[in-house]
């Protein structure tokens, strides 16, 4: 941040909350559960998004899950970029791309999980 600038604490400097704070309930599923989410938009583009969950659900979340897969397996992770670059050069519009990623998001997702001895669970959240 420049010298003297000064912003309200938790906001991000030229962008604005897209009204897509999310809260959950307890009840929800293990990935759901307990999750605040924060998107944020600079000029209409969705620029950030921050996903507050409790500790408690860390070493079950798929998020973290499929992140550990992808950095301890380089195959996989080569396919997911190429599976994301394809979907981008598809023209997919941005509400359908998180949905066109499941499949393989699922495939990585299970097998991690699997080693981890933890049960399948689906990694689709919106709603």
């Amino acid at each position: 941040m420049a010298a003297g600038t000064r912003h309200e604490c938790g906001t991000v400097p030229g962008t604005r909350r897209t009204g897509a704070v999310r809260q959950p309930s307890r009840g929800g599923t293990p990935s759901r559960s307990r999750t605040l989410v924060d998107v944020r938009a600079r000029e209409k583009v969705r620029s950030h998004i921050l996903h507050v969950v409790t500790l408690e659900s860390w070493p079950t979340r798929n998020q973290r899950i499929l992140r550990d897969q992808l950095r301890a397996h380089p195959e996989d992770a080569a396919r997911y970029a190429n599976l994301k670059r394809a979907i981008v050069d598809a023209g997919t519009p941005p509400a359908v791309y998180a949905r066109a990623k499941t499949a393989l998001v699922q495939e990585l997702t299970d097998r991690a999980r699997a080693q981890l001895g933890l049960p399948p669970v689906p990694v689709w959240e919106k709603q």
